[in-house]
């Protein structure tokens, strides 16, 4: 439970998502993809036709264990660099260490940065790897937040969708 409420740090996380969501144009291109283990693209890459269906879909998501966010990032990177947007930028939230080797990661914030895409990382709660998700945005062009009450990130989102 977050802050000794009865919702969890995941639902929190969701929700924050999905108002983020909500608040872009139906014009603006929007994916998502969840990671653990595996990575799962909850919402591909398409115009925001549908945001209320895509909000669904984000607060649909369940933890199941496991972080590995490299070959989640490396999916978005691919997809953002074929995009035809003006504004390229991900938003990583995690509140883990990521599987595998952190220079993977970071490797793929300069390619992105480099393809003109920008990378902003959350971490939230006390288990989040602070060093790597901080260099990740940095190497990303973006910005690092570090969050110890879940229940500010809607409004981060929200500053960073925008």
């Amino acid at each position: 439970p977050v802050l000794r409420g009865a919702r969890s740090q995941q639902d929190v996380a969701n929700e924050a998502t999905a108002l983020a969501i909500t608040t872009l144009d139906r014009t603006d291109l929007v994916t998502v993809i969840a990671f653990e283990s595996n990575h799962h693209i909850i919402q591909p890459l398409e115009r925001n036709h549908d945001p209320v269906r895509t909000a669904q879909r984000v607060r649909a998501i369940s933890p199941n264990g496991g972080t590995n966010l490299y070959p989640a990032m490396d999916a978005a990177a691919t997809m953002l660099a074929e995009a035809d947007a003006t504004v390229k930028h991900v938003i990583v939230l995690t509140d883990g260490v990521s599987l595998g080797d952190p220079m993977d990661g970071i490797e793929i914030a300069r390619r992105m940065r480099n393809d003109g895409i920008t990378l902003s990382s959350i971490a939230v709660g006390d288990g989040a790897d602070l060093p790597t998700l901080e260099r990740l945005a940095a190497e990303g062009g973006g910005a690092f937040y570090a969050v110890s009450n879940p229940n500010t990130l809607p409004r981060i989102f929200i500053k960073e969708i925008r």
